[in-house]
């Protein structure tokens, strides 16, 4: 995961976007692991499928935000779901390599927010580090809103957070260095109440790489449907 980029901040978000492109397009000629940022391939792997792992029986439609090169919806073919597949991308490469790779998937060029913008509602959205991790801190609220509103059941993501162990004033003092502090998503579950479940998982079971967590966030009132 590239932390540079979970860093920047006082710029638009055009600009935030062209620089995550910018850096992706350094990474074309590395493996699949390299290139979404992952150190090893088993982190990369392990990622995939601690997300999948949580995703309710009820579903039957994904969304996989900052889709790569594919290896979310090769994990869900292997495990045999059937859901209806959707996998966008910010780097024009990565869409033709998915589109060869996987021709029967669904696959388009373009940004989270365009994606989230879509007036269709999907079951389960799925993102593996390109979220909250890749997003400006002053438009985190903004997108947790806009994934709960897209997702009918609710998400699970991957997320740059803070090293175990930092001082929480020093957190305070300079959020910006800091893409996904705790006291961020749990002020922000605080503040949605009852309305949904959430966790923010370290232990998952799986070896991720020691600055990344899972977080599921569910609408409360699916899982008793």
């Amino acid at each position: 995961m590239n932390r540079n980029l979970a860093t920047q901040k006082g710029i638009s978000a055009p600009d935030f976007l062209q620089a995550v492109q910018q850096h992706y397009h350094t990474c074309q000629a590395t493996p699949d692991y390299q290139a979404a940022d992952w150190a090893k391939p088993e982190h990369l792997e392990n990622a995939i499928a601690a997300q999948l792992s949580v995703i309710p029986e009820q579903c039957q439609s994904l969304l996989d935000l900052g889709c790569g090169r594919g290896g979310i919806y090769a994990a869900v073919q292997q495990r045999g779901s059937n859901w209806h597949y959707l996998g966008i991308d910010l780097m024009p490469q990565n869409i033709e390599i998915c589109q060869q790779r996987y021709p029967q998937g669904q696959w388009q060029v373009g940004n989270y927010w365009e994606a989230l913008a879509q007036p269709e509602a999907v079951d389960w959205i799925v993102s593996n580090g390109c979220l909250f991790s890749h997003t400006r801190p002053q438009d985190r609220e903004r997108l947790l809103t806009a994934l709960l509103a897209k997702a009918r059941l609710g998400f699970s993501v991957i997320c740059l957070l803070q090293r175990p162990g930092q001082d929480v004033q020093e957190i305070n003092a300079s959020p910006h260095l800091h893409a996904t502090p705790h006291y961020w998503f749990e002020r922000s579950f605080k503040r949605l109440g009852d309305s949904i479940t959430a966790t923010l998982d370290h232990q998952t079971g799986l070896e991720l790489d020691p600055d990344n967590a899972l977080v599921v966030v569910q609408h409360s009132n699916m899982l008793e449907t």
